[in-house]
Parts: C-alpha cells; sequence; structure tokens
C-alpha cells in the first residue's frame, strides 16, 4: 500500500478532480476550496483537463489520462465535481479507483454508486423559474432545454418544467424539448 502525502503531517491531502480549471466558474470555486482546505489544516492537489470532454475527441482522450495519472491511495479523499465532466464515465472510473484502495470519495453535482454525492436542489429553484414564467407571464407553449440526457441536474429540471406544466393543466409537447 502506498504511504500516504499526509502520513505523519498535521493535515490531510485531498485530491480534486475537475474540468477546465481555467474557466472563471471553476477558478473561483478552486479559490474557495483552498481557501477554505487552509483554514482546515487541508492540502489540495488539483487534477484538471482543459476540457470538459463535451467532444470525445484524439485530444481528450489523452487529456483524461490526467484523471489515471495519480495514485487515489496516496490521499486522504478524493473530490470530484462530476457535474462538470460530460462524460459521466470519467468521474466513476475515478471513483472506482479510490473506492478499491478504501480512500473516500465525494462526488460535486453527479450521482455515483457507493459515493457520497452532494447536489445542489436545482430542481426546486427551476420550478419556481418555470412556475413565474407560466403564472406570471401567461406562457403556454414552452420551448425547453434541460441540458444533458441522463444528466442529474438536465433531469431534476426536466421534472421540474413537467411539474410545472402538469399543475397548470398545460401540455407538453415533446417536440419543444
Amino acid at each position: 500500500m502506498s504511504q500516504k502525502f499526509s502520513e505523519g503531517k498535521d493535515y490531510k491531502v485531498l485530491a480534486v478532480c475537475i474540468t477546465q480549471f481555467n474557466e472563471q466558474r471553476q477558478e473561483e470555486l478552486l479559490k474557495e476550496l483552498i481557501r477554505q482546505g487552509k483554514e482546515r489544516h487541508y492540502k489540495i492537489m488539483i487534477f484538471s483537463s482543459l476540457c470538459d470532454f463535451y467532444e470525445y475527441n484524439i485530444d481528450q482522450i489523452g487529456e483524461e489520462q490526467i484523471y489515471y495519472a495519480f495514485d487515489p491511495a496516496r490521499f486522504d479523499a478524493v473530490i470530484i465535481f462530476s457535474e462538470l465532466f460530460k462524460i459521466i464515465d470519467i468521474p466513476k472510473k475515478i471513483a472506482l479507483r479510490a473506492k478499491h484502495v478504501g480512500v473516500p470519495v465525494i462526488s460535486v453535482g453527479g450521482l455515483i454508486e457507493g459515493c457520497l454525492n452532494l447536489n445542489v436542489k436545482s430542481g426546486v429553484a427551476f420550478t419556481d423559474i418555470v412556475r413565474h414564467v407560466v403564472e406570471h407571464h401567461h406562457v403556454k407553449r414552452i420551448n425547453f432545454i434541460a441540458g444533458l440526457k441522463n444528466e442529474f441536474n438536465s433531469e431534476e429540471r426536466l421534472k421540474a418544467f413537467r411539474k410545472v406544466m402538469e399543475e397548470n393543466h398545460l401540455e407538453v409537447d415533446e417536440d419543444r424539448i
């Protein structure tokens, strides 16, 4: 078994897997994570690609390797920002490697079996938005873009949309989704 980076130290070391670390949202998120980590005696190692794997091509196959180049056994936990990966198999593979060596995994924004899954209840806020459009602006025919099929947050938004339409006795035109 590999020696943990934190062995004999007064801090823990976390591996953070994220995509597009150079994007503003991710940059802000990482800065806050590092700031909070310092306050709580955690060191953060970031593993990131420049892409989100939306277009899975030969370049992105190479970028994916960054997530398999580290040994999860050397870390106290692995945090995966799953919602940022457009191919859910990548976070699942990262999690499987970590779980295999007994390292806890936290998945943020996506559901991965056997992990601690942290998800924002985007469906609640989205319900309020759709309700406002339907009830306040009296819109009856809506074109709806949820996001990626089978992605947790997209599915939550779609459920919220369908719920509000049903509550208001409005037909959902499947061709407009």
